[in-house]
């Protein structure tokens, strides 16, 4: 076997064999937080992730520059992964997806909630027996290492203070959010791989940490199959990604007694059905929390690029499944987001300075789905007419918002109303806004390997594994059964930590 290595991570430069305790398929949250619990507790851990190893450093620093490299590096398909709509009127929806060692922490904003506790209730209408108090230690531990705490006024930006300020004068429960950060400058870069490694993603907090316990972490290295005998994992195997030029193909095979998939609710499915063990809903049941922009014109400089990209929420809505959270992107993203064409949209972008945008996300009140076509999974989405209505009054309550804190013009990004000046929102409520109208984007794909009593039903057990195949167990977003409704990487965590015990105290006890 050969390899690189750069700061502990092996980079292979040809095929390679090896054995292990357990073998996990992905870097992410999912894989990393569990790879460091097991190895921790002793265990001989390998950890294969289909992308590179990109740290901060590897990426211009100008804000101008930076997102454009990343979204190159490490962003699955350069950001354009799709949910496509396949009935008329439905929408195509982005679902920007990380690839890289640290998976979609690399990408993601940083926001670290835990899910409420009427969630798992719910849980219980498909056997599971899992409440919010079993999980809550998991929670508090994730918590702890990641050094979860409040976003801080000085890192909030002016568009989070301005946002947050109207909130509160409208009477509505709002706050800051809380993020896995540490000497956190507020820089607004988080999406790129946080250029001060402030934001604690996988690839600075747990992968680091199981190296130093023995984890193996491999990268360029895809999975493209289960390894089964007598209806138990053993293993996985695969190709290793070498440069674009070298397109040679080198397997490599890893091992284990047991084996966990946490490639996310988009690939562990078509690895599953790859592999030729896929059970009758695996792939289904695909939710996605949609989310939408909402901007707005100001007389004065905002400069929403500087601070915390998304630092507040306004949660008051809730109980009809709209959350707010704050999105803000430089000036090089946030010209693909404006309303308009030609002069008039000349004009906007030069006044970039003067302009907020927010995010409004609602809980998915239908599903969709992941198939299997050659070399990529495929995903399908119709967005519903009910979640095309919670999108309306989420744009209405973020306008009243903006109205509050002095707006001078919103811009919806409804078709037909490129923009609408303050005193005139409330006609925003009568609109009949169809899915069509609508450019919606997705961050958190979940449910394709849903947890469940019944086996015909879901795909995994209450401890994640496998229905029909022993010691395969799966640890990522890909488990729910319903959407969580707030930003699921600290459930994510806490779940694989629940499941690194569960793998501890039955098979290596």
């Amino acid at each position: 076997m050969s390899f690189h290595q750069r700061d502990g991570v092996l980079i292979p430069y040809e095929g390679f064999e090896m054995d292990s305790d357990v073998v996990i398929v992905g870097s992410g949250p999912g894989g990393a937080v569990l790879a460091y619990k097991l190895a921790e507790n002793g265990l001989k851990v390998v950890v294969l992730e289909e992308g590179d190893y990109v740290k901060a450093e590897d990426l211009p620093r100008s804000r101008h520059e930076r997102p454009l490299y990343a979204f190159e590096r490490v962003y699955r398909n350069g950001g354009l992964t799709v949910a496509y709509g396949t009935l008329p009127g439905k929408p195509p929806i982005p679902v920007p997806l990380g690839i890289g060692l640290g998976g979609s922490s690399l990408v993601n904003s940083g926001t670290c909630l835990r899910a409420e506790p009427e969630t798992f209730e719910k849980f219980r209408d498909f056997g599971i027996n899992i409440t919010y108090d079993d999980v809550e230690p998991f929670y508090e531990e994730v918590e702890r290492f990641l050094n979860v705490s409040p976003v801080s006024e000085p890192i909030l930006g002016t568009h989070g203070k301005i946002f947050l300020s109207a909130s509160k004068r409208l009477g509505y429960s709002s706050g800051p959010l809380t993020r896995n950060i540490r000497g956190c400058k507020g820089c607004g870069l988080c999406q790129y791989i946080c250029p001060e490694n402030a934001k604690l993603a996988m690839h600075i907090s747990y992968i680091p940490a199981a190296i130093k316990f023995g984890a193996r972490f491999i990268v360029r290295s895809k999975v493209m199959r289960v390894l089964t005998h007598n209806g138990r994992a053993i293993g996985v195997e695969g190709e290793v990604k070498l440069s674009d030029i070298d397109r040679s193909k080198r397997r490599f095979r890893v091992f284990g007694r047991c084996v966990v998939i946490a490639a996310g609710a988009i690939y562990t499915p078509y690895i599953l059905s790859k592999s030729g063990i896929s059970t009758p809903v695996c792939g289904k049941f695909l939710t996605i929390h949609p989310g939408i922009r909402v901007s707005a014109f100001f007389d004065f400089d905002i400069n929403q690029w500087l601070g915390v990209p998304q630092g507040y929420f306004v949660d008051e809505f809730k109980k009809y499944g709209i959350m707010i959270e704050g999105v803000s992107v430089p000036p090089v993203v946030g010209a693909m987001t404006l309303p308009f064409v030609g002069r008039k949209f000349k004009e906007l972008i030069e006044s970039y300075e003067k302009i907020m945008s927010t995010g409004v996300m609602v809980s998915d009140s239908g599903y969709g789905r992941v198939l299997t076509f050659g070399n990529e999974p495929l995903m399908i989405y119709n967005l519903s007419k009910k979640d095309a209505e919670k999108f309306k009054m989420a744009i209405y309550y973020a306008a009243k918002i903006f109205r509050e804190a002095g707006a001078k013009k919103i811009f919806p990004h409804i078709f037909g109303l490129d923009e609408v000046l303050p005193d005139d929102i409330e006609r925003v409520k009568d609109l009949d806004v169809k899915p069509s109208h609508l450019e919606p984007m997705a961050f958190h794909p979940l449910g394709t390997c849903r947890m469940g009593k019944d086996r015909y039903s879901s795909v995994v057990d209450e401890n994640c594994q496998h229905h029909f195949v022993e010691r395969l167990f799966i640890s990522d977003g890909s488990i729910f059964p319903i959407p969580l409704g707030v930003n699921p990487q600290m459930t994510i965590m806490a779940f694989s930590l629940k499941n690194a015990k569960f793998i501890l105290e039955n098979f290596f006890s």
